[in-house]
């Protein structure tokens, strides 16, 4: 166990396995930031830290934080796009 979930990722799915985990990364960012969503960007940066210093993704626990919470958020960003689009029509 790497105690560093990118190394853990390196080292059991290559580089494209860590790119693909990079990217998920990249557009949650991407999206939170876009949105203004605050919570969203602390999620994400609270994320990113937590990798460095534990490989969270490889217990169930982990991965069902990570997953559901994510899923959510993007759901509530993509959601908060849609109304303020409406209110303009």
């Amino acid at each position: 166990n790497y105690h560093n979930q990118y190394a853990q990722m390196l080292a059991e799915l290559g580089i494209i396995g860590l790119v693909l985990f990079l990217a998920i990364l990249f557009s949650s960012w991407k999206l939170a930031v876009r949105q203004k969503h605050y919570f969203f960007i602390m999620f994400s940066i609270l994320m990113t830290f937590i990798f460095l210093t534990e490989s969270i993704l490889w217990r169930q626990r982990g991965l069902f934080l990570f997953i559901g919470f994510l899923a959510l958020l993007t759901k509530s960003a993509n959601g908060k796009n849609e109304l303020s689009t409406n209110n303009l029509q």
